[in-house]
């Protein structure tokens, strides 16, 4: 890398902080929510299960690897949301999701690294993560648990 590349890549960083915007995990997530509430397992240096909300004073746009809720989503997502383990966060009486918040025209992202191919209804959290974007609130939601 030359010396000259340097400043920009430092002026594209600072630009993007200052835009309130971070890159994570390939996904614009605005920064300074106005409220967060997060959950991190403590131990969880391997098998981990983390709950976070983040809520917005107005609408925050999100990139492409997001999907707008429709009809036909609607009982899919709510199933995945319906058995995440939250028991096994520090604080499982703080985790506040319904998935009577499930709706069209939300926004979702789900990634799993071993998604269960057996054809059964129910989904495997052993390594998955969540976002749910419930427009009506703007509260960004976030799932994960690698257990």
């Amino acid at each position: 890398m030359s010396k000259k590349a340097i400043p920009i890549i430092l002026t594209v960083i600072i630009c993007g902080f200052a835009a309130g915007v971070i890159i994570f995990h390939d996904f614009n997530i605005p920064l300074f929510p106005s409220e967060k509430y997060e959950d991190y397992e403590d131990n969880g240096v391997q098998d981990h299960t983390d709950f976070c909300r983040y809520k917005y004073k107005r609408d925050i746009k999100l990139n492409g690897r997001f999907y707008e809720v429709t009809e036909f989503d609607i009982s899919y997502i709510k199933s995945i949301l319906e058995s995440f383990p939250y028991d096994f966060l520090d604080e499982p009486e703080n985790y506040d999701f319904s998935a009577k918040k499930v709706t069209i025209g939300d926004k979702y992202y789900i990634r799993e690294s071993d998604p269960d191919t057996s054809g059964g209804d129910s989904y495997s959290w052993d390594d998955a993560t969540v976002y749910y974007y419930d427009a009506e609130s703007k509260m960004l939601y976030y799932f994960h648990n690698d257990n």
